[in-house]
């Protein structure tokens, strides 16, 4: 991208600042449908470079002209227009992907006739579960270690209750239900995920499977 500004900087009398705005817009907005991060940085980048190399005065971060101001502000929206909407994008994505998983696994389960054994059933099962939280990373720690906000345990009217759960972009800690277990699960959206909505009775369910698994004698 610096590349770019400064090859084109020898004839930017003839070429145009406008011009090559468009050219570090196309670069910007290639990158930016790719990945979003990429985007951002290309457009902070691109609007740097525009701005040292095409503006007057040239080879400093001063713009004298307000045109020339008003292309780098435009040049690095755009980058972060993009990003943003690529962002939305790919997690809608992953989102559907993962309730459609989801939902073909509960279709397979209601669907068995047959006898089946019991490991391979309670896998179909976990399947069905747990893919729509295959989009949050866990981990175990020491219980009071952290100071993200608890998902509590509290009992509600089932034919009224909303199970839906909005777990933040941060994270946030689920106790085991146990007491004796000296230890909590953190629960966070996968990077670029944003915050999630979950099934308040699935999340549950992964915690206590895990607390069993822990009690199991090796």
């Amino acid at each position: 991208m610096v590349g770019c500004a400064w090859a084109t900087s020898g004839v930017r009398g003839s070429v145009g600042t406008a011009n090559v705005a468009l050219i570090l817009a196309g670069i910007t907005v290639a990158v930016a449908l790719v990945t979003w991060v990429g985007g951002l940085v290309t457009s902070t980048t691109a609007a740097l470079a525009l701005n040292f190399f095409h503006t007057e005065p040239v080879h400093t971060l001063r713009i004298s002209d307000a045109g020339d101001l008003l292309t780098v502000v435009l040049l690095g929206a755009l980058g972060i227009g993009v990003s943003v909407t690529t962002v939305v994008r790919v997690r809608t994505a992953a989102i559907r992907s993962r309730h459609a998983s989801s939902a073909d696994a509960t279709r397979e389960l209601r669907a068995l006739t047959s006898a089946q054994p019991v490991a391979e059933l309670w896998s179909l099962a976990i399947a069905a579960i747990a893919n729509q939280l295959d989009l949050v990373d866990a981990r175990i720690v020491s219980a009071g270690s952290t100071d993200l906000p608890l998902i509590a345990r509290h009992r509600w009217n089932e034919a009224d209750a909303d199970h839906t759960l909005l777990l933040p972009e941060g994270g946030a800690v689920v106790a085991f239900a146990d007491p004796r277990h000296r230890c909590e699960v953190v629960l966070a959206p996968r990077h670029g995920m944003g915050a999630l909505s979950l099934d308040r009775r699935a999340v549950f369910a992964f915690v206590d499977q895990l607390a069993l698994a822990m009690e199991v004698e090796p």
